[in-house]
């Protein structure tokens, strides 16, 4: 073979998907089955990521101590090893891999060496169990590298994942408005049967811990589906983003859309097509236009649930985050470079207005929580110093992911009032749990990631500044429609996967 021939057959195989398939297999002569084979394990595998995605917010676990995530992790691992057995003999199974795949297995790995550390010389239980959970951190990482997926496919994936950050940001009003209330009612009436009941009969001969657990019963902050508010919220918080973001997209040239409500009145006479595709496509874009109404209105309603519950999180880092996140979208956007910023950016700000002042009508927004922002302040500063200090003394290691808990109680401050189980900080909790270098690592990965957006978003203003307006107009609708989404087999295994992940979030809360 000619080497002309195999640089032809190396770049070919370099953009091939993820079922391996080499230009050998994509020829006339290849066998049909095979390919159909192959295929299929895709499609499953995407079900299944976006089944254990979706149903992994709805149920409360606590991974460290109980293991009661390490089902979804099974799962993942053992649909893993399986869809690998049919891949193995395939001719030039292609593998992405890249700086920041290296980057990122390079953390799991020193996690899972740190948890094995922590198992030996600490407390064993969480060491174990949060091996098994960063071993599926890494798992899922590959899953959805190798899967390559395409436009469409990322969309989806996006599309449902927000869903369910409305569903459990829709659970968390419900707790706020109904369900705490009643618990609340019924703690007041039956207390002593209530506590008797979780076999808590002890708390009420300690006056300390019985105000602690009255503490957090009186406490009006929706927890939804997590241990912490302030975890709600950081869940919440990067959706609630992404839903501006599409909005600010759908909301890019209003006037367009009304102009062409107004045109689909009457179909077109001037033009020199027949009748008969005149009213075709008169049909078709009324039918175009008044699908994009309906997904404004429902992207209103997420930004609405999500905006809401994340207010009454009353989590200040998520509102100081959320309000660079809004300016970070309009100030890159190429909204300012066409002037049509006005009516997006003055919906998004009166959607905001209204979350807070529904949150002020429902007493979860007072005062209270920016004049006691310089208190919790204090309180992260001294959890930041004991970290610190930890870190000093594990600086390669750390303790072990799992282990903080049970370490941090000698490196408490004297006049620290709390005893927490992880220091509000994810790169310091990496840090001190599984060592400074793993913690270079994933800024090195956060760094790289962030630069990556920046180059693509110059990319597409340089682009823009190329193509005609109209050019344009047109390729925001098409890439803000959903409903110009094809119905191939791998948006409808999403989709099923989507629709596996309610039942399946409330079965894995179960095990």
């Amino acid at each position: 073979m000619s080497g002309k021939r195999r640089r032809q057959l190396r770049k070919q195989s370099d953009t091939t998907s993820f079922t391996g398939l080499t230009p050998r297999e994509n020829s006339p002569a290849s066998s049909s089955n095979g390919y159909a084979t192959l295929r299929r394990i895709r499609i499953f595998l995407l079900a299944l990521v976006m089944m254990v995605l979706g149903a992994r917010p709805l149920f409360p676990s606590e991974g460290a101590d109980l293991g009661d995530g390490l089902a979804v992790v099974m799962l993942v691992l053992g649909a893993s090893t399986v869809c690998m057995t049919f891949l193995l003999g395939r001719s030039r199974f292609a593998i992405r891999i890249g700086w920041t795949d290296i980057a990122v297995l390079v953390v799991v790995l020193l996690a899972v060496v740190a948890s094995v550390r922590g198992a030996l010389v600490g407390t064993t239980r969480p060491g174990i169990n949060m091996l098994w959970e960063w071993l599926g951190y890494g798992m899922i990482w590959c899953l959805v590298r190798q899967l390559r997926l395409d436009a469409k496919e990322r969309r989806a994936i996006l599309a449902g994942m927000a869903a369910i950050a409305a569903g459990v940001a829709a659970y968390g009003l419900y707790q706020y408005l109904i369900e705490f209330p009643a618990l609340r009612q019924e703690y007041q009436i039956h207390r002593s049967e209530w506590l008797r009941s979780l076999g808590w009969d002890d708390l009420q001969a300690n006056p300390i811990w019985l105000a602690q657990l009255e503490n957090r019963l009186y406490s009006s902050e929706p927890l939804a589906t997590f241990a912490l508010t302030n975890s709600l919220a950081g869940f919440l918080l990067p959706w609630t983003v992404l839903i501006l973001a599409v909005s600010l997209a759908c909301g890019a040239s209003p006037s367009q859309l009304v102009h062409g409500r107004d045109e689909m009145k009457k179909p077109n006479t001037s033009s020199v097509n027949s009748p008969k595709l005149d009213q075709t496509l008169f049909l078709v874009t009324r039918f175009v236009h008044s699908h994009r109404i309906v997904e404004i209105a429902v992207l209103l309603l997420f930004l609405c649930l999500l905006g809401i519950c994340l207010i009454l999180t009353k989590s200040r880092s998520a509102y100081l985050s959320l309000l660079v996140g809004i300016a970070i979208l309009i100030g890159g956007s190429q909204l300012l470079c066409r002037r049509q910023w006005r009516v997006p950016v003055v919906i998004i700000v009166g959607l905001l207005c209204l979350a807070a002042s529904v949150a002020v009508f429902l007493r979860g927004l007072d005062w209270a929580v920016l004049s006691e922002a310089g208190k919790s302040f204090t309180y992260r500063w001294q959890y930041w110093v004991a970290t610190t200090n930890m870190i000093r003394d594990n600086p390669l290691f750390g303790c072990g992911p799992g282990n903080f808990r049970y370490v941090y109680l000698r490196y408490k401050l004297p006049e620290a009032s709390e005893e927490v189980s992880d220091p509000h900080n994810f790169v310091l909790e990496l840090a001190a749990t599984a060592g400074l270098p793993a913690a270079i690592v994933l800024c090195f990965v956060l760094l790289r990631t962030g630069l990556k957006l920046v180059r693509l978003i110059r990319d597409e203003q340089a682009a823009a500044n190329v193509i005609a307006p109209a050019d344009l107009c047109a390729m925001a609708k098409e890439g803000t429609s959903v409903c110009q989404t094809s119905w191939s087999p791998e948006v409808i295994a999403l989709g099923c996967g989507w629709i596996l992940a309610w039942p399946g979030g409330w079965l894995f809360g179960l095990l």
